[in-house]
């Protein structure tokens, strides 16, 4: 629940309960169509498929907007292939992230990103934007570093005034 909350903006409080509901077996029958198929068909509890379904659900909601697209698009890519293979899912996190961690980025000409995702690769051309209270907002200064070390041609560090 924490994670659709997280990722998708618009949940009202009656989906958030709803959600919490089915992930727990609970809640009785659902007035709405919807939410009583989905309730219907997993009234087991949680199950891999579930969070799947649950997925739809929420993207097929109109007033919901995804704000994690890569996040919810990871974790349904997991889901779906240890649905179809029943592999391990710890195994398949790992193989996910650093497929789209090393895969994706590497035929991109821009990329913008924190210094987590772009530990270990290198660019041609690095720009930096520091704003004055950095510390606060970066962490420390090892994530400085990260971002300083990356370009291969150029680095330029571009503070921004308060």
């Amino acid at each position: 629940m924490k994670f659709l909350s997280d990722a998708h903006g618009g949940l009202t409080s009656d989906t958030k309960t709803f959600i919490a509901n089915v992930v727990k077996g609970e809640g009785g029958r659902p007035r709405r169509a919807d939410r009583r198929a989905l309730f219907d068909a997993h009234r087991q509890g949680t199950t891999p498929t579930l969070l799947a379904d649950l997925l739809d659900y929420v993207a097929s909601l109109n007033t919901v907007s995804c704000k994690l697209r890569e996040s919810v698009s990871a974790l349904r890519c997991i889901l779906e292939e240890h649905i179809s293979s029943g592999s391990d899912l710890t195994s398949l996190y790992v193989e996910e992230i650093s497929r789209r961690k090393y895969h994706s980025r590497s035929s991109a000409f821009r990329c913008i990103g924190s210094t987590l995702l772009v530990k270990g690769l290198e660019f041609d051309h690095v720009v930096i934007l520091r704003n004055p209270n950095w510390q606060q907002s970066w962490g420390n200064y090892r994530d400085l570093y990260v971002a300083l070390s990356q370009g291969s041609n150029s680095v330029r560090l571009i503070d921004l005034a308060a």
